[in-house]
């Protein structure tokens, strides 16, 4: 017998995949038979959006099949739309209350755009978000634990200096996917200000250069800063910055997206069953979706209650993973005065606080700024400073470094300490020590059931930036889609190809910067020669 089988069946009103709605729960409520209900819904929406996989499975439900009716469960249980989009499928169709029969199935029709549960992926990255709703119309909703969208990149503005990102903000050649991003969005970029000599302060030598490699007498340092550069020169990550602030392509991301956004709505648990997932916010509100993406740096998964837990390798990676220390800083001034030097304002120095800066003046020439990272040690040991006090501390490490007292008059400070966003934990990027990456790094892209990991740390290509949480952002999507069999496997990762507006022009070098080996390269070269000469030399004159 079936009366104790829950009955569910295809509605067909759905362009997101297959729509379900309880019919046993529904008939109750209707005071009729899930059979009636059934047959009813069926008459109407035959042939129209896919009921045929239902006929074929199950026939008519005209018999006590209990068989059939556990087929019916396993493809189509627990699976929900809204009431809206149950109104908009039936009125495309031309199924209305007046074209009911009677008042049995006037009542259908009110119950199924009022008694259905209501449907959604549940996602925590606006790439991703994007990707499920412009690409496939899919039913998402956005869940942000904070009052603004962004992220680690965020732009603050004040009329003393404009904008200023206070996040992330730099992009380079190779990172396709973020422009691509901006061009859609109509985010421009521009040029980071390097023209100038850039300075060099390392165990007390000062000197300006230009060039890839600043000049060096000592052959094996230059070997070694040559090889340094190379790597640099393909990750020139910081080429360019956004005009407005990079933190535009997350709210433009998000006013497209409208009100699947909801901000302030902090995870605090994820609950897993065969049918779905069901996600509990801090402030009360419930969320249940077929699928969930989370976009949070790993080490943020402890504060998550998950259920089931997460795989023990994974609970052992997170506490693995710490973020980074990062305090990025801005001192504005009156004037670009280090350009009277003939410098561009990037420095790099091997003592604190601030280890490596760079012109951050606007494109028109607005608000002269030297933006300047403090990192790791350096930022944990002035972490317990004051604002002031960092500020006293940098613009007498500028005018030291620069050679160049203007650098104690600056007009503005803007810092952030991402160590203090709770929601961060740090930055640039949850950081791997030694070991991590070989034992771990494998499963950190693993789905946990239905729940799928995005971020930049689960990045691919450009980890810790921008185009990596875009990347893993549209990944993480397509693996849902696929479970949805909406694309095919083979077509979850994607190379991005190359736009015209955003060449990727290859580091002009010299002939002795090409050739010049690494020093291991070196040493191993030289050993080896030195090797033949000796096996060459004993026989000869030794042994002879």
């Amino acid at each position: 017998m079936v009366r104790n089988v829950e009955y569910h069946a295809d509605l067909g009103l759905s362009d997101h995949g297959i729509i379900t709605c309880n019919l046993q729960k529904l008939a109750a409520t209707l005071k009729g038979n899930p059979k009636d209900v059934w047959r009813y819904c069926k008459s109407k929406l035959k042939n129209k959006t896919g009921l045929g996989d239902i006929q074929r499975e199950v026939g008519s439900l005209t018999s006590d099949d209990h068989e059939k009716a556990e087929i019916l469960n396993k493809y189509f249980r627990d699976v929900i739309i809204t009431p809206d989009l149950v109104e908009k499928k039936l009125n495309k169709l031309n199924v209305s209350q007046s074209a009911a029969s009677d008042g049995f199935h006037s009542q259908v029709l009110k119950e199924l755009s009022s008694a259905i549960k209501t449907p959604l992926e549940i996602i925590f990255s606006l790439s991703a978000a994007k990707l499920l709703v412009e690409g496939y119309d899919l039913k998402v909703v956005v869940l942000e634990a904070r009052d603004r969208v962004g992220g680690r990149t965020w732009t603050v503005e004040d009329p003393d200096y404009g904008y200023t990102d206070i996040g992330g903000a730099y992009v380079g050649p190779t990172q396709r996917r973020v422009f691509r991003l901006a061009k859609e969005l109509g985010v421009e970029t521009y040029y980071v200000n390097q023209k100038e000599k850039t300075i060099l302060n390392i165990k007390g030598t000062f000197m300006k250069y230009h060039g890839t490699i600043p000049p060096v007498l000592n052959p094996i340092k230059a070997m070694d800063l040559n090889n340094v550069q190379h790597v640099l020169n393909k990750l020139a990550s910081q080429e360019r910055k956004f005009i407005g602030g990079a933190m535009q392509l997350s709210t433009k991301m998000a006013v497209r997206l409208g009100d699947r956004v909801k901000l302030g709505h902090r995870v605090v648990s994820v609950e897993q069953t065969n049918s779905g997932v069901l996600v509990t916010c801090a402030n009360g509100q419930k969320f249940k979706s077929h699928y969930v993406i989370s976009g949070m740096p790993q080490v943020l998964l402890n504060q998550v209650t998950f259920d089931p837990p997460l795989s023990p390798m994974m609970l052992q990676m997170i506490q693995r993973m710490p973020m980074g220390s990062i305090i990025k800083t801005m001192m504005f001034y009156k004037t670009a005065f280090w350009k009277e030097k003939g410098v561009c304002g990037e420095m790099v120095t091997d003592r604190g606080p601030v280890l490596y800066c760079v012109d951050d003046t606007k494109p028109d020439g607005s608000h002269p700024c030297i933006m300047g990272f403090i990192l790791a040690n350096h930022a944990r040991e002035l972490a317990n400073m004051t604002p002031e006090q960092r500020k006293d501390a940098i613009i007498h490490h500028y005018a030291k470094m620069f050679n160049d007292k203007r650098f104690l008059q600056p007009l503005n400070y803007v810092e952030k300490n991402w160590a203090e966003e709770e929601y961060s934990g740090g930055c640039y990027v949850s950081v791997m020590p030694p070991g991590v990456l070989t034992s771990f790094g494998h499963i950190i892209r693993d789905p946990h059931g239905r729940v799928h990991f995005a971020g930049t740390e689960c990045a691919t290509y450009w980890a810790g930036y921008m185009e990596g949480a875009i990347q893993s952002g549209e990944r993480a999507a397509r693996e849902v889609l696929c479970l949805l069999n909406k694309i095919n496997e083979s077509d979850i990762d994607q190379e991005e190809p190359l736009l015209a507006e955003f060449p990727e022009h290859p580091v002009n070098v010299t002939i002795i910067e090409h050739m010049l080996p690494s020093v291991s390269s070196f040493l191993w070269c030289t050993g080896a020669v030195l090797t033949c000469l000796v096996a060459w030399y004993i026989p000869k004159y030794i042994l002879k």
